[in-house]
């Protein structure tokens, strides 16, 4: 109970780590995660009162935390560095809807484009960094030569890379690992289980929605990340009916 308790105090300090760092899509995944275990959690404790008590005075004492201590640190990073106040309003503009809706513009013409240029992909190490990692080997390429691709998208990125056919593979594996992972949290009893995997699946739904702004689950450390949750997610209903 005590290192439940102590962990609150570092909700304040991982979101000013996040402001620091402008990683506003890790922001907004880490919301979107957050509101679905917590409409989750009160719905799951919502016939015990005991339990719903305890959610709602963890959850208050996290906000409140955030509220008070938040705005400090804010404060001392920016008086301790000059360029902390940039970083800051930049990761700030995750809450300024005009803003985010233009950070990604053009995505679904590169779609189309790649889609129609390489239906069956443009093979491998196009993307990134890594297209210019291999740029010698690119250039011997009879069919694309060193042409450059740019994703900041899993989709267009997975076009890219294997082509229609391994775009929609890919999509279908997504979707059924989330929805075996939403079964899960029905099919375990175990009161700790079932938050562990209501946790997890809101954590991975957070990532999933990322790929739109990334290319996300391709690279680690979002693959290592979601593959190894979503593979102990899976694993827990069988963990219990080997115990039962």
């Amino acid at each position: 109970h005590l290192v439940r308790w102590a962990l609150l105090a570092y909700v304040p300090t991982g979101i000013f780590l996040f402001l620091l760092c402008q990683v506003r899509s890790s922001l907004l995944k880490a919301i979107l995660g957050s509101v679905i275990f917590a409409i989750g959690a009160f719905i799951y404790m919502a016939r015990d009162s005991r339990k719903l008590g305890a959610l709602l005075i963890t959850a208050s004492i996290g906000i409140g935390g955030v509220v008070y201590f938040l705005p400090q640190m804010v404060a001392v990073g920016i008086e301790g560095n000059v360029n902390n106040e940039d970083a800051i309003d930049r990761s700030l503009t995750v809450f300024d809807i005009d803003h985010l809706s233009q950070s990604r513009r053009g995505t679904w013409d590169r779609f189309i484009k790649y889609a129609e240029a390489a239906p069956f992909g443009a093979g491998f190490a196009r993307i990134g960094a890594a297209a210019g990692a291999f740029e010698k080997e690119l250039r011997n390429d009879p069919f694309f030569g060193d042409k450059y691709f740019f994703a900041d998208n899993f989709w267009v990125a997975t076009i890219v890379e294997v082509g229609i056919p391994g775009m929609l593979i890919m999509t279908v594996i997504l979707i059924f690992v989330m929805l075996r992972m939403w079964g899960a949290i029905f099919a375990v009893g175990d009161f700790h289980r079932r938050l562990l995997l209501l946790a997890i699946f809101g954590s991975l739904a957070g990532v999933i929605v990322g790929l739109y702004g990334a290319e996300g689950i391709l690279y680690n450390p979002d693959s290592s990340f979601f593959w190894f949750f979503a593979g102990m997610a899976l694993k827990i209903p069988q963990i219990e009916a080997m115990e039962a």
